[in-house]
């Protein structure tokens, strides 16, 4: 099983960052114990102008201010084979409204924090 998650991730330093590690961590660490074979990976969501050193686990990133970042990601997600994605983000920073109608008719997509506006 394929699963996506797409948020803050360290080295960044925030709490959205350390919690999306924690639940990628738990999620390898449940799987394991029920012997289901996942394959999981987290697409980054970058500051403007910044770039981080990256573990091998965050396999794309997102610039939070290119549009064209959103739309090329949508599309990988899409076309990547993933049954679920989780999204932790900061309500009104970073992803565009839209980036869930990109992405919603392939996988089911967790809302990690509540407050995104109904579509």
């Amino acid at each position: 099983m394929k699963v996506i998650c797409l948020g803050n991730y360290p080295p960044r330093q925030c709490g959205i960052a350390t919690f999306t590690e924690n639940l990628v961590t738990a999620i390898m660490n449940a799987a394991d114990i029920h012997s289901i074979s996942i394959d999981i990976e987290v697409i980054a969501m970058n500051d403007c102008g910044k770039t981080y050193p990256y573990p091998p686990l965050v396999r794309n990133f997102i610039r939070s201010e290119s549009m064209d970042d959103y739309i090329q990601m949508a599309d990988y997600i899409n076309n990547s084979g993933a049954v679920v994605v989780a999204l932790q983000y900061r309500l009104r920073i970073g992803m565009p409204k839209n980036f869930l109608r990109m992405v919603g008719d392939t996988c089911s997509i967790l809302e990690m924090i509540t407050g995104w506006p109904k579509l």
